[in-house]
């Protein structure tokens, strides 16, 4: 009887807490919420999200592991053969096959070295570029958003299918913004982390978006929604 007493209310305590949670998230994934309170957009959180939405480059081990593993087969069978046999090892050759296999892990260092270097300075020049106010906000009317199949020039240059499938989003102007949908959006932000998916239920055409360009670049580098942000470098002059 204790146990019944105890269990249950936790079990309707958890369902209820559970069931705000949910509410609270398709309201901000699928229709969006006015009456939720807007957050400040920083130069910080901009930072934050050029960084996050950097194509990380990888590099294509997966041919040298194949190579390695074909290597290892292959010493395993002589050793084995001359073990049966009864014969002489031929010590040249596995000491070839060796080699082969050290020119091989120092190939996989080189490359995994080089792609985080490669990565740890396009990270570094983003930052740069916030940091020194070499940006802009502007705010723009969101025109249309669509699915398109595109090609992710990453993944071609780490060996996979280059297609995929983005959202494009079209503003007034003639500019577009296009999500690669690889990463979560807003992840700094307390209650608007968004999916891609849930940043594509809530984009509706009509709705204003903060719209962050970066010098030298005529593409927009991200976007913030203004039914949930707000920014004292362009003020929200309009309600949506």
């Amino acid at each position: 009887m204790f146990l019944k007493k105890t269990t249950f209310p936790m079990k309707r305590r958890l369902t209820k807490r559970l069931s705000r949670v949910i509410l609270k998230s398709n309201i901000i994934d699928v229709f969006g919420s006015k009456s939720m309170k807007k957050e400040k957009l920083t130069a910080d959180h901009i930072r934050q999200d050029l960084i996050w939405q950097i194509p990380l480059y990888r590099p294509r081990i997966l041919p040298i592991l194949f190579i390695i593993l074909g290597i290892v087969a292959g010493i395993a069978f002589v050793v084995l053969e001359v073990s049966l046999s009864g014969e002489t090892l031929n010590y040249p050759l596995v000491i070839g096959m060796v080699s082969v296999i050290g020119v091989c892990v120092v190939a996989m260092i080189y490359l995994s070295v080089k792609n985080q270097l490669r990565n740890r300075k396009q990270k570094k020049e983003f930052a740069n570029t916030i940091d020194r106010g070499n940006y802009h906000i502007s705010i723009e009317r969101l025109t249309s958003v669509e699915r398109r199949t595109a090609v992710n020039q990453t993944y071609r240059s780490q060996g996979r299918s280059g297609l995929c499938e983005v959202t494009v989003y079209s503003f007034s102007h003639d500019i577009s913004w296009t999500d690669w949908r690889t990463r979560m959006h807003y992840e700094w932000s307390r209650d608007y982390h968004l999916t891609p998916q849930g940043l594509e239920n809530i984009s509706v055409a009509g709705n204003y978006f903060y719209v962050v360009f970066l010098r030298d670049n005529p593409n927009i580098s991200y976007v913030y929604p203004c039914k949930f942000f707000e920014s004292d470098e362009c003020p929200d002059y309009f309600s949506e």
